[in-house]
């Protein structure tokens, strides 16, 4: 919410409704509201598919950064309860039968 309040006037409203609802989920289970993701803008539901792909491939000091093809299915398990199952199909297509190594 902190950062929501910082960019809110500088930025498009999808945008900023994306800094404020990444978090949400589709089955309303996450934060900060609990709202149905589907509700939410389609910038929103790219931007949780984004920055979980990111929270995955990217090092981490408790954890190693995977590899895409780990990426693409643990987002694709957790498609239709937390992330839209369209924009993980798409994140996933934009990667095709490539090395997902």
């Amino acid at each position: 919410e902190a950062g929501h309040r910082l960019v809110v006037d500088l930025v498009d409203d999808d945008v900023a409704a994306a800094v404020l609802h990444h978090h949400e989920r589709l089955d309303a289970g996450g934060y900060p509201h609990g709202v149905d993701a589907r509700r939410l803008p389609l910038t929103v539901r790219i931007v949780q598919v984004a920055d979980a792909f990111d929270a995955i491939t990217s090092d981490r000091p408790y954890e190693p950064a995977a590899p895409v093809r780990t990426a693409i299915a643990e987002l694709s398990r957790c498609s239709g309860d937390q992330f839209d199952p369209d924009v993980v199909a798409a994140l996933s297509a934009v990667f095709g039968d490539g090395d997902l190594s």
